[in-house]
């Protein structure tokens, strides 16, 4: 058994966390820049144009079925083995899949933009209109399979316990392509044009990544394996439908609740639940800070049996969520209330009673997310992840079968749900054998990080 040195497991995590927090404020600060810029220049419909082509990306990244954050965890414990060869059957499988899903779901997209070019008008006008969107539409596209495969990439860096580096690639290139888009925009040019520079951005930093990414890790061009890829990413299919589970989870959580609300109880209730929402939810955007950073770490320390940096990295994920969200969830049910009228200009109110709900909630799930760590850094996230969406179902339908729904009964339902997805994961990590860890180590850890 090896055991790793605390202090460079501290600092590779503060490192990616104060990374992490980097990239989060590039990218609030210009979405942020771009609502005046943008507004200002090609008006709100041209913003929301912008808006709807970004979400391209998103919806191409999804497609890869969660295929590379389960190759991300094999890849970090490949490496820490020393498993070059197995690593690189992982890396180049994950290539070929998401060639092969970023290829068929971008058909959708230029299958519109077809469309649009070939759309019949009588107005001269609407055929170049709809031909500047149908090429924004194909450059749109081809920044996506880039993004997705610098997605993949980066799991190279975070799997050799350089998160820090990835995110601060990320956001840096985030930063460079928002300032030429705003550049752009604010000189003159067109949505068309701006989607274009992104692309430029885009591709240089991916051939650069590329490049260095050859000469950082020579076992990246080693001969090919006779392993076939097929079997490699068969391997990764329980962990990659997991992840998927968590992820429509989420979804359900977040916006199902807000969609069956709205349908019984209308879109003042919804308006009401979904701000006191985000208000108590802002304290998981800084306790996911260290979090993401510390899978690695986490991944590393048990591919190499070492049980004692796993719990310290587990407790200290825990005592940073109960630390950031209990405090704030206090200060949310004593103030919570009066800062919801006061930024909604008084159109809004709700009682504390529905914001300690939420916070419960928040708290909850920031504690079961962190105790989890474990099982999703060896890939074992699907002991939890298909109960958490079975649960996100029964949540969605809380306000359908309530007699009476309102915002209260579904904020209850969140508190309960996450509640009992905390007791579920903590007796799981009771009983598990993996890794060696045990909830009494982690949970001595908590207060010993």
């Amino acid at each position: 058994m090896q055991q790793l040195a605390a202090s460079s497991v501290r600092a590779r995590i503060l490192r990616g966390g104060l990374a992490s927090f980097y990239e989060k404020a590039v990218t609030l600060l210009v979405q942020a820049a771009a609502i005046p810029v943008l507004t200002a220049k090609w008006g709100a419909e041209g913003y929301g144009n912008w808006l709807l082509l970004m979400t391209i990306p998103m919806f191409l990244q999804l497609g890869d079925l969660g295929i590379g954050t389960a190759a991300g965890v094999e890849l970090t414990g490949r490496l820490a083995r020393g498993d070059h060869a197995g690593a690189r059957e992982i890396v180049r499988a994950g290539r070929l899949f998401v060639t092969l899903a970023t290829g068929v779901l971008a058909l959708l997209p230029l299958g519109y933009a077809g469309h649009l070019l070939f759309a019949s008008s009588s107005s001269a006008f609407d055929r170049m209109a709809n031909a500047d969107m149908a090429w924004s539409l194909v450059i749109v596209t081809v920044y996506s399979v880039s993004l997705a495969h610098i997605g993949l990439m980066m799991a190279v860096y975070r799997s050799s316990l350089r998160y820090a580096t990835a995110a601060a690639f990320n956001g840096s290139l985030a930063l460079l392509e928002g300032l030429v888009v705003l550049a752009i925009a604010w000189s003159g040019g067109m949505l068309t044009a701006a989607m274009l520079a992104c692309l430029a951005v885009r591709l240089i930093g991916h051939g650069l990544l590329h490049l260095h990414l050859r000469h950082a890790y020579p076992w990246l061009n080693g001969d090919k394996s006779s392993k076939s890829h097929w079997s490699v990413l068969k391997s990764l299919a329980s962990p990659s439908f997991a992840n998927v589970s968590l992820t429509l989870a989420g979804v359900l959580v977040i916006q199902g609740t807000l969609v069956t609300l709205g349908w019984v109880a209308g879109s003042a209730a919804v308006a009401v639940l979904a701000a006191v929402r985000l208000l108590t939810r802002v304290p998981l955007q800084f306790s996911g800070l260290a979090l993401r950073p510390s899978v690695p770490e986490l991944s590393r320390a048990l591919a190499l049996g070492d049980p004692v940096t796993a719990a310290r990295v587990t407790g200290f994920n825990l005592g940073l969520a109960a630390a950031i969200t209990v405090p704030s969830g206090i200060l949310l049910v004593l103030f919570g209330p009066s800062v919801l009228a006061t930024l909604s200009g008084g159109r809004l109110h709700a009682d504390p009673t529905l914001f300690a709900l939420c916070s419960v909630a928040v708290c909850c799930n920031a504690l079961w997310t962190a105790a989890a760590s474990p099982f999703v850094a060896i890939n074992r996230q699907g002991q939890f992840s298909h109960v958490y969406l079975l649960l996100a179902f029964a949540l969605a339908l809380v306000p359908l079968m309530a007699p009476d729904p309102g915002v209260l009964d579904v904020a209850l339902a969140m508190a309960v749900i996450e509640a009992a997805m905390l007791l579920l994961v903590a007796w799981q990590l009771r009983c598990s054998h993996a890794g060696a860890i045990r909830i009494g180590r982690v949970s001595r850890q908590v207060v010993r990080p």
